[in-house]
Parts: C-alpha cells; sequence; structure tokens
C-alpha cells in the first residue's frame, strides 16, 4: 500500500490532467493504490494535498490549481500557459 500522497502522484501522473481530490481518492482505491479504514479518505487526501503544498512551497510536487482542483507541477505549468 502507498501513502496518500504517493497514491495520489500516481494517479495524477496516469491521469496526466488535473483531479479533484475525491476523484483522486477514488481512482486510488478502485485501483488498489490506497486502503483506508478511516470514515472520510477524501477528507485525509484533501488534507495531505494541501500539506504538502503548504510545507513544502514551492518544492511541492503537486500544485493546486482551481477550487478542490490538483495537479503535478509539470502539468500545472501547462495549464498557465
Amino acid at each position: 500500500m502507498r501513502t496518500f500522497l504517493q497514491a495520489a502522484l500516481q494517479i495524477l501522473s496516469e491521469a496526466g490532467q488535473p483531479l479533484s481530490s475525491d476523484e483522486i481518492t477514488h481512482r486510488a482505491i478502485r485501483q488498489g493504490l490506497l486502503e483506508t479504514s478511516g470514515a472520510t479518505p477524501i477528507r485525509s487526501m484533501n488534507a495531505r494535498l494541501h500539506h504538502e503544498i503548504a510545507s513544502k512551497g514551492t518544492a511541492s510536487r503537486i500544485a493546486q490549481v482551481g477550487p478542490n482542483l490538483f495537479a503535478l507541477i509539470d502539468q500545472a505549468s501547462q495549464i498557465e500557459q
């Protein structure tokens, strides 16, 4: 099993486009990348993504590109062009 962040990085890489934390979580669980017994895995994913961005700043591998919409940094730069 992967951590929430590892699962998100893989899902976003495979998707090649921004996704919501809801969609990232659903895909990770369906693909067996993430297993959780918590009642709110989407909220956990959202919190982990926000923590990555806030704690790492410009070194973050993930960017928030819209309300509840996340992308890998290289994807985010393509969106902004």
